[in-house]
């Protein structure tokens, strides 16, 4: 585990906590981490037990982890993005049943708004160059510029309910 923390959390570019920096986590092995204020940070290796297989099983072993950390640097809770990242090329990992759920994806938006504009663009590149009202436009056009449009209304929608939820947590 690497503990990188950020902005105004850190100091030398996250190499070290700006004020005295406590990770609470899930590991039954291991207690609490503890990284003073201005020492460097480095990888430790945090043991988490697995549940729910055998190795006898194998290769068709499967298990379950929970993992869960919570942050605090002078007192106060900060924020914690966990990247989880797969180092052996034998093992495979899915995440499943995150409680956590997903806001607003600003760049995804604004491919969509584009799509839109830029379909005009393409429907224009047509062979022979119909006119407008054409059957193209019934057959294909309208229908893609309906649903893309409809999904970004929709899409704005939700991440918008999903974000309004979370900041009452």
């Amino acid at each position: 585990m690497l503990v990188t923390p950020r902005g105004e959390l850190g100091e030398d570019g996250g190499l070290a906590p700006a004020a005295e920096l406590r990770l609470l986590n899930s590991s039954s092995l291991r207690g609490d981490q503890v990284f003073p204020a201005h020492q460097r940070i480095s990888s430790i290796d945090l043991p988490i037990a697995l549940s729910g297989g055998t190795v006898t099983d194998y290769p068709f072993d499967s298990y379950q982890v929970s993992v869960q950390f919570a942050a605090a640097q002078g007192g106060v809770q900060v924020p914690v993005l966990l990247t989880v990242d797969k180092v052996d090329s034998l093992f495979a990992y899915s995440i499943i049943g995150a409680d956590g759920s997903s806001g607003l994806v600003w760049p995804a938006f604004g491919f969509m708004a584009a799509t839109l504009f830029a379909l005009a663009g393409f429907r224009n590149l047509a062979p022979g160059l119909p006119p407008i009202g054409s059957l193209l436009d019934y057959a294909a056009f309208l229908w893609a510029e309906v649903i893309i449009a409809l999904n970004v209304v929709v899409s704005v929608v939700s991440g918008a309910v999903t974000e309004h939820g979370q900041r009452k947590i």
